[in-house]
């Protein structure tokens, strides 16, 4: 921590240790420098920030009020509009709606919503009734609700304005969750998209990722620190979503390599920028195949100390 405050948390990627306020002003400054380097957002941006109530959306909403406000100099003509998606979910999503709400009057920000029942005459619930599906297998539930929810997104930003940009509280971890999914069901097309913190460019309204860089565990530590109201329960359909199985495998790649990832989409992203694999040599020592300097296997045989076989995996 950079004052005498004791230290509260430790930020997930640099692993540096910061007080509550420290950790507030970071998260804040993290998600701007982003937003200025991918040029997501413009002075004159009208952004139609995506909320559930959840805590990625009402993080989101809260960030982006705060950086509107705090750096009139980057976003002068910018405008906020809050759009929210009703998929008639019995005892969740009336609930979630409610925190909606209370955060349109904290923030004062126009608000729409949209329901499924308006828009497709059907709730999700009544979707799946439809399919007969038993609770076990919910998986389809997600499928379809996810397609509503975007065309939702998209038509409740034009109703908005025809310019604006959909802003979703997507973060590093949904990210890396995405590309796995993409790379076990094959989908080459989406896997070379989905790590885009801009997509859509040409149709309709675009949407942006302000959070693509963010952890869920920093997402959450500035809720708490920073006193964000949202709604913590869990979608009844989500419970066994295939995103949960990739969910719960980069938690557990996350404790052994905090950047997991970030670095899920950094593969993705130098390989959609065509970078060059490293040409393969020979060892000059022993004449095995190296993408280095020296092999490793040499590089074992002459360490001295710990320092040096350390050397070997970075």
């Amino acid at each position: 921590s950079s004052n005498s405050k004791p230290a509260a948390a430790r930020h997930s990627y640099t692993r540096k240790l910061m007080c509550k306020q420290c950790f507030i002003i970071n998260f804040e400054e993290e998600v701007h420098i982003f937003i200025q380097q991918t040029q997501i957002i413009k002075g004159d941006s009208e952004i139609v920030i995506g909320v559930s109530g959840g805590k990625d959306s009402s993080v989101l909403l809260t960030v982006l009020y705060n950086l509107v406000k705090n750096h009139k100099d980057c976003y002068p003509n910018t405008k906020l509009f809050m759009l929210a998606i009703d998929e008639g979910i019995a005892g969740y999503r009336k609930e979630s709606l409610d925190v909606v709400k209370s955060l349109q009057q904290k923030f004062n920000l126009p608000l729409e919503i949209l329901s499924f029942k308006e828009r497709y005459n059907r709730t999700l619930d009544e979707l799946v009734r439809t399919l007969h599906t038993d609770v076990e297998d919910t998986t389809l539930a997600c499928s379809y609700c996810g397609i509503l929810r975007r065309q939702s997104l998209s038509a409740g930003a034009k109703l908005i304005s025809s310019k604006a940009l959909v802003a979703t509280g997507h973060n590093a971890d949904d990210q890396a969750e995405t590309v796995l999914l993409n790379l076990i069901r094959g989908d080459f097309q989406k896997l070379k998209r989905c790590v885009d913190p801009l997509t859509d460019l040409h149709v309709g309204n675009p949407k942006i990722k302000p959070f693509a860089h963010q952890s869920q565990k920093d997402i959450v530590l500035y809720a708490h620190f920073n006193q964000v109201q949202y709604f913590s329960t869990e979608c009844p359909y989500a419970v066994t979503a295939q995103r949960g199985v990739a969910r719960r495998y980069i938690q557990k790649m996350s404790r052994q390599e905090p950047r997991c990832s970030l670095n899920i989409q950094d593969f993705v992203s130098g390989f959609k920028r065509g970078e060059q694999i490293v040409e393969i040599k020979e060892c000059a020592q022993c004449g095995a195949p190296l993408s280095g300097t020296m092999c490793q296997s040499c590089m074992i045989k002459e360490a001295k100390n710990a320092a040096d076989l350390k050397k070997v995996l970075k």
